[in-house]
């Protein structure tokens, strides 16, 4: 089983204590690597770029949002 936690500090050490304590065994515990695309999203601020061409697409999405 692979759990992936999204925090803002390392929370590795409380889950891990957290886990045994509940009586579930832990093999292995790292720190993984962002994705590309989360990386991506977060500096592109999940805004989702419009593809209309001109104004008359563009309240058309808008409308169908």
């Amino acid at each position: 089983v692979t759990l992936r936690v999204d925090a803002d500090h390392d929370v590795r050490e409380a889950l891990c204590k957290a886990l045994v304590e509940a009586g579930i065994g832990i093999l292995q515990v790292g720190r993984g690597e962002r994705e590309l695309e989360s990386v991506f999203l977060s500096l592109a601020g999940d805004a989702e770029p419009s593809r209309a061409t001109n104004e008359d697409e563009s309240e058309e999405e808008a409308v169908n949002a």
